[in-house]
């Protein structure tokens, strides 16, 4: 099988998708070769932005406003809208099925603070007042109460900083909406997935697809974006202007709390992302008590730069430190445990790269992965680039 495409783009997840409707958009045709049998395999994308520490700039750039200004016009149908400051569902037609980018208020907690914490807590409230941004900060058994799936009845020296509308998305229903569209707009020519033995020149893309061998002539590039699913492919390369400094692994603890979980709020406590896990917007759901509750955390301290590993054995003893001795659970069900992987950058590489010697016709994307709102920014990048 011989195709003709304006442009390439090589990889899975979220990334090369939607760089192809941006591309679309701009009438160009395009084809997308990915190694795997779907294109969510990974699960490298995080449906909030992660910050740890927290970081006011990218609080702000976190905001529920600005992820709605980036993600919405990827996304083919309705990007509904949702904060817990006002009802959506009062303001007219509301499709309950359609993805929903919701404002929560995030509360970073400290247990028994010492003097420096509390410094730290008013400083960050002291930068976050001077961007614009409506912070404020909670003590005692009022902050653990605002605290996702904590059981707080009696008072705990505690304090928190709680910061309102940062976004949080329905990460499944997006992917899947977007999925769709691409697969209608580029149809089966135009997406080959468990490609294998690819080579990649000036002109063309020589590749076998499911045991079918195919090529591409293409007329502008070949972009590659880079996850950890690709580290056999861009290691052909003898030189590549980036390269990940290792590989942070984080697992994602899907569990049910006998306490109805606060589906208004995240919590960030000791390194652990703590949030109420449901699709849509709890009003759409007819008030259901909320009992599902996940939990992200890094899988060990730092980045590793091979071999990174998968439930260590510090594991049960971390998430027994969250459960038992924090959240003051009795008992919890495990639902589910999922590994995330996601490469490490150094500070300013996330983006759109040409590949040295290939005179623009061989292209990197760096930051492929990691919060949604990121990875869209630097899908944009793509269609910004076009020659």
């Amino acid at each position: 099988m011989i195709l003709e495409a304006d442009e390439v783009l090589v990889g899975n997840g979220l990334a090369p998708l939607l760089a192809a409707i941006d591309l679309v958009a701009q009438g160009l045709t395009v084809v997308i070769l990915n190694p795997d049998l779907d294109f969510f395999s990974e699960n490298s994308e995080l449906p909030f932005g992660f910050m740890d520490p927290i970081d006011p700039k990218e609080v702000a750039q976190s905001h529920l406003g600005e992820a709605y200004k980036i993600l919405s016009p990827y996304y083919p149908g309705a990007l509904e809208f949702w904060s817990p400051l006002r009802s959506s569902l009062e303001e007219g037609f509301h499709d309950s099925e359609a993805p929903h980018l919701r404002g929560r208020t995030l509360v970073a907690l400290k247990e028994y603070p010492e003097a420096a914490d509390s410094l730290e807590i008013e400083s960050l409230h002291t930068q976050l007042r001077r961007l614009g941004i409506s912070a404020t900060v909670a003590e005692g058994i009022v902050a653990l109460k605002k605290f996702p799936g904590h059981a707080a009845r009696t008072e705990t020296s505690a304090k928190a900083l709680m910061i309102p509308q940062v976004y949080d998305l329905d990460l499944e229903r997006y992917r899947r909406g977007v999925l769709e569209f691409v697969w209608d707009r580029l149809g089966e020519d135009g997406v080959f997935l468990q490609v294998t033995s690819p080579i990649f020149d000036a002109k063309e893309v020589r590749f076998y697809s499911k045991g079918q061998q195919c090529t591409v002539r293409y007329k502008n590039r070949v972009t590659f974006f880079f996850t950890p699913r690709l580290m056999k492919w861009m290691s052909a390369f003898a030189k590549l202007p980036v390269w990940p400094e290792g590989v942070f692994v984080f697992e994602q603890w899907d569990m049910l709390s006998r306490d109805v979980i606060d589906p208004t709020t995240m919590g960030l406590f000791e390194g652990n992302w703590i949030w109420g896990s449901y699709e849509g917007v709890p009003e759409s759901q007819h008030s259901q008590k909320h009992h599902s509750v996940s939990i992200l955390r890094r899988g060990f301290e730092g980045i590793r730069t091979q071999h990174p590993e998968f439930l260590e054995e510090r594991s049960m003893l971390a998430m027994s430190r969250v459960f038992k001795d924090f959240l003051k659970w009795e008992r919890f069900t495990v639902r589910a445990i999922h590994p995330r992987a996601m490469f490490a950058w150094k500070l300013g590489q996330n983006g759109y790269h040409e590949i040295p010697g290939s005179e623009g016709r061989l292209a990197v994307v760096a930051g492929c992965d990691g919060p949604v709102l990121d990875v869209a920014r630097v899908a944009m990048q793509v269609g910004r680039e076009t020659p």
